[in-house]
């Protein structure tokens, strides 16, 4: 009985210690993506459409593991002839968060970053730095947030459709069960408020435990401006609408 013992033990010894190695393997994993993105994130701040040349993103993209790519399409800057693109993620260990849900609890969860450049005639066009995460509460549900500058505020108007608000635009989108999307889309005379708001990601919830639950996580300044402009419009604010991750999302 006593050599029964010692085995089941030392399986469940074993296993234990099997799990926590996967957990600090993944808290690990996530934290340099997450450093990857930030560092990304910093790099990319002070671009301006119509200004930052091609040299400018070469390097960039270079220095953050990039690739030109072959082609691609934004309605702000159709007329591109040149596109970069630059993606953080680590697709062998979302295959395995996929596959295994037990990880989230030690923070494992699919989320991706992505940067997309677009050049005509040398210069920057089009600019869409993207933050995206399946939450462990809703594996249907997707929420991302992107931070966009467009060429002209006559192309942002045309882009969010939002005809009173030129330099600085909000696109929150919802489709239950599914997406959950918050796009700010910048002109290229944005106040540095405005730059600083837009580009104000908040990534912490992607390496935390609990996760990232609301979008609004990820871009809190953008949401603070979001819901500002629903009470100036004169609409109500739920308290769905609140960024605030203890309460239910609009996801859920």
């Amino acid at each position: 009985m006593k050599a029964y013992a010692r085995l089941a033990f030392g399986l469940v010894a074993a296993f234990v210690l099997t799990v926590l190695c996967a957990g600090g393997l993944f808290l690990s994993a996530n934290h340099r993506n997450r450093q990857r993105a930030e560092s990304l994130l910093n790099d990319i701040r002070s671009f301006k459409a119509g200004d930052t040349t091609q040299a400018d993103i070469e390097r960039l993209v270079q220095r953050h593991d990039g690739e030109k790519q072959r082609y691609g399409y934004a309605s702000a800057c159709p007329s591109a002839d040149v596109f970069y693109g630059v993606r953080i993620l680590n697709e062998p260990l979302i295959k395995v968060e996929v596959a295994h849900p037990w990880l989230h609890t030690f923070g494992a969860r699919p989320w991706w970053v992505s940067a997309t450049f677009f050049l005509k005639e040398g210069r920057l066009c089009y600019l869409a730095y993207t933050v995206s995460e399946w939450p462990h509460n809703n594996e249907n549900t997707e929420l991302s947030a992107r931070a966009v500058l467009a060429p002209s505020a006559d192309e942002l108007s045309v882009v969010i459709g939002d005809k009173e608000n030129h330099r600085y635009g909000i696109s929150n989108r919802l489709i239950r069960n599914s997406s959950h999307s918050l796009e700010v889309t910048l002109a290229p005379n944005a106040t540095d408020t405005e730059r600083n708001h837009a580009f104000g990601f908040d990534l912490s919830c992607l390496t935390s435990l609990r996760g990232c639950e609301q979008v609004c996580q990820f871009v809190p300044l953008v949401w603070s401006d979001y819901l500002r402009r629903l009470t100036t419009e004169g609409q109500v604010i739920t308290h769905q609408e609140e960024c605030n991750p203890s309460r239910p999302s609009l996801t859920r």
